[in-house]
């Protein structure tokens, strides 16, 4: 019987359906274009309905198997063509969704309030069924992308949350989905899109829970942890809630990426070169219940890392001991000379020699204009751009860019104390150990000059290596004697010195117009009078804002303007930034420079509040510049103000760093060879700090991944009211101004330290006194080379004693 007879009112209804067999011929049935037209189009969908029940029931069909054998249950309807488009018609028909949504949740059809569950139980078991086994299809396709990725800072800088998530909506998107669904309400799906990192977290966890060997997240977490000290309790609650790794495992994991660092220098080691770096650390070790064997305490111990050096570098020091060769009869000769003044000894002269004046009054000349291009003010300048603003060419600046990155492996920290001499060679010892250099053949090649390490520290380091080498001047061989150990010092603590010298001497008293002053008006903490050491960061921020202060107070007085805003508008109506050039070059000239003292001290009244200003800021300028030229890696620069820091140093009692630095002049005037004075740049690495570059990586990795921070320094408030309050003081003092009457003084506040250093090195026997001391040891230096030879080598043919030695004399 045809469907279509059974929705025809006049066709019979039959009352007894004939049993179906599997042998029974296939009914055709029409195609949706022959269908006919008639009455059924207006009957009730009630008749309709009970017409193809009755139909269904005359073929002894339920409705639920005619579905069944309809929607591909049965072999010979899924090949039917015709059953094929029908199938293909219902499966897009929009009333599909509806469908299911009924038979999910019933609608309400009676007034009681009741809801009759219809097949909701099914439907749900049926749907969390088929939930289940596609999200974790898809959780097995994702997590073959969180496989461990191996401990390597490139492994883990390779890990974003964005490649993360990326990988989940293209492998997961059911999950993404449901989980992206779940965590956004209706009001946040149109503008919240920081969800996005949170579902990527979860499919993580999910991930790492179906399979712990999916942790590629987790490692990188726990990491992250350790790197920022995170407590052991708290990385395990962590490590429970499936963010992290554990404690045991980040632990061990710590241990196997020292050992791939050293195996890494090791491996650099071998056709590359290094410098060392090592400084005394204290370390609290703490318990919670002391008792008398296990007490809280505090050890001192030093920690040491190892810099790359260039391919230049490391081909220039392999040839270190021949260079060294001829030089060390002319050394040893010119410390024999008993002459008032040696020709080789290091002088006055040499360092007015080695300062170049005119290259740094550029640098001084800049550093006036970039303060003034720096002002809020001066935003639009329309000449900022201008070829004679630009700072001027370094004079021997390190390379930079990517290929240039600085290489560094932190060493085993080791308990020992270096503050001694004992102590600093045992560390030199361990550290040796460390990069593998204490076998028979390597400490050969050390001790003839074959490899060559820069070693360096600060002050105390660099005194008591040198120092080593002078006691060890008489020994047996260069392994011995340190020859391959070429001395060096650290700028970070040089800068920390300079800092505390210029504050020192121009601190001052509240009433006269130095630091003091300025201190109380601020209302800055932390540089009280009565503290002894106050922390560098504060006095360095104190620095450079009585730089920028001052020298925008003299852009006032040079100018004759009463406010930054009209000095603005007068210049940037100018053709051409020439007078803004000639302001700059008169404030140095006039108030910031050793010249511009000498002539105010020879006028017929002196104004010693002017001088000191005048100082202050020459003072402040030297600072700025060793800053500027540490930070733009401008080695040549930092070369060039030496002589002046000897000369401050010496003149503000700075005795140590004074000696440190002439005893690097002299060295590289008279000892070194060309080759190495002329290429000493690779030394100059600054601000250098044991660390450990791997997990350093990762910390500032999931830092900028999660936003942790917005850059690579702490955010500062703006010193724009700071300045301002210190313009109108300055203002009011006439701090830049020539009047003896005004300001009434009788002395300077402050000392001329590079003045008085120049005139304690020219007039006293310092030098000389220096010179003597070097003596004892460098005049009598030994030039022998003899070597143990190695337990398993043959005796050497030439002995003809029974000591296995073998002589090498210079």
């Amino acid at each position: 019987m045809n469907i279509n007879d059974l929705l025809n009112p006049m066709a019979p209804v039959p009352s007894v359906a004939p049993p179906i067999t599997p042998d029974r011929p296939h009914r055709t049935v029409p195609t949706p274009h022959s269908a006919h037209s008639g009455p059924s189009e207006t009957r009730p969908r009630f008749e309709q309905v009970r017409a193809v029940l009755a139909c269904l029931q005359e073929q002894s069909l339920t409705l639920a198997s005619f579905l069944d054998f309809f929607l591909w249950g049965d072999p010979v309807c899924t090949s039917d063509n015709d059953m094929r488009y029908l199938r293909m018609t219902f499966c897009g028909d929009p009333l599909l969704p509806k469908i299911l949504g009924k038979l999910y949740e019933r609608p309400q059809t009676s007034t009681s309030g009741k809801r009759i569950a219809g097949a909701s139980s099914l439907v749900r078991e049926w749907a969390h069924s088929q939930v289940r086994s596609t999200l974790a299809r898809e959780l097995v396709k994702f997590s073959a992308t969180l496989n461990n990725p191996g401990l390597s800072e490139e492994a883990f800088n390779a890990i974003t949350m964005d490649s993360i998530l990326q990988d989940v909506q293209r492998l997961a998107p059911g999950l993404y989905s449901l989980l992206s669904g779940l965590a956004r309400s209706d009001a946040q799906a149109s503008k919240n899109t920081q969800k996005s990192q949170l579902i990527t977290i979860m499919a993580c966890q999910l991930a790492y829970s179906r399979n712990v060997m999916c942790n590629k997240f987790q490692q990188l977490i726990g990491l992250y942890m350790k790197t920022k000290s995170v407590p052991s309790k708290c990385m395990e609650l962590v490590h429970h809630f499936g963010l992290s790794m554990s404690y045991s495992w980040v632990s061990q994991s710590v241990g196997t990426l020292r050992d791939a660092a050293v195996a890494d220098l090791h491996a650099w080691l071998e056709d590359g070169s290094v410098f060392i770096l090592h400084d005394n650390i204290r370390l609290a070790f703490r318990v919670k219940t002391q008792r008398v064997n296990n007490q809280a305490h505090g050890d001192n111990g030093t920690a040491a890392t190892a810099v790359a050096l260039p391919e230049s570098a490391r081909k220039i020091l392999s040839q270190y001991g021949e260079l060294m060769r001829p030089l060390w009869p002319q050394i040893r000769a010119a410390f024999a000379d008993t002459s008032p003044q040696p020709i080789r000894m290091l002088s006055v002269s040499d360092l007015t020699e080695q300062l170049e004046a005119a290259r740094l009054r550029e640098f001084s000349v800049h550093n006036v204009i970039r303060v003034l291009l720096s002002s809020p003010e001066f935003t639009n300048y329309k000449h900022r751009d201008h070829p004679s603003l630009q700072s001027p060419t370094p004079i021997d600046a390190l390379p930079t860019g990517p290929n240039h990155r600085t290489k560094q492996w932190m060493l085993g920290t080791v308990p020992i104390e270096e503050a001694t001499y004992s102590g600093n060679l045992q560390v030199v010892d361990n550290i040796l150990g460390q990069l593998g250099f204490k076998d028979q053949a390597t400490m050969e090649k050390l001790g003839l000059g074959e490899k060559t390490i820069p070693w360096g520290g600060d002050q105390l380091t660099d005194s008591r290596l040198k120092i080593l080498k002078w006691l060890r001047a008489g020994d047996v061989n260069g392994f011995e004697r340190k020859d391959w150990m070429v001395n060096f010092f650290g700028w970070f603590h040089t800068v920390m010195i300079l800092a505390n010298a210029i504050y020192d001497n121009h601190r001052g008293t509240p009433k006269d117009f130095g630091f003091a002053r300025d201190i109380g008006l601020l209302g800055i903490k932390g540089l009280a009078s009565t503290k002894e050491k106050p922390m560098f960061h504060t006095i360095d921020d104190l620095l450079h804002l009585e730089h920028t202060a001052r020298v925008q107070t003299g852009w006032l007085w040079a100018s004759e303007k009463d406010s930054l805003s009209a000095l603005f508008q007068a210049l940037d109506a100018d053709i051409t930034p020439a007078w803004l050039v000639s302001l700059a070059e008169k404030i140095v000239d006039e108030r910031a420079s050793s010249a511009a003292l000498v002539t105010l001290q020879e006028l017929p009244t002196r104004d010693y509040a002017l001088e000191g200003s005048v100082i202050l800021l020459r003072d402040l300028d030297l600072y700025v510049q060793v800053r500027q030229a540490i930070r733009m890696g401008d080695v040549g620069q930092l070369h060039s103000v030496i002589p002046q820091l000897i000369f401050y140093f010496k003149g503000g009692s700075n005795g140590n760093y004074c000696k440190m630095l002439i005893e690097y002049m002299q060295w590289y005037r008279y000892e070194s060879p060309p080759e190495i004075s002329s290429n000493a740049t690779w030394s100059y690495v600054t601000k250098i700090s044991p660390a450990i570059p791997t997990l350093n990586g990762i910390g500032d990795h999931v830092d900028k991944t999660f936003g942790l921070i917005h850059g690579t320094r702490h955010a500062e408030p703006s010193p724009g009211a700071d300045l301002q309050m210190l313009r109108m003081s300055f203002g009011k003092a006439k701090m830049l101004t020539y009047d003896p009457k005004y300001h009434n003084t009788d002395k300077l506040a402050c000392a001329d330290n590079i003045l008085k250093g120049v005139i304690q090195l020219q007039d006293t026997t310092y030098l000389r006194q220096w010179w003597t001391e070097w003596r004892t040891f460098m005049a009598h230096r030994s030039g022998e080379q003899t070597f143990e030879a190695p337990p398993d080598s043959e005796p050497l043919a030439q002995c003809e004693d029974e000591e296995d030695l073998f002589f090498i004399v210079e």
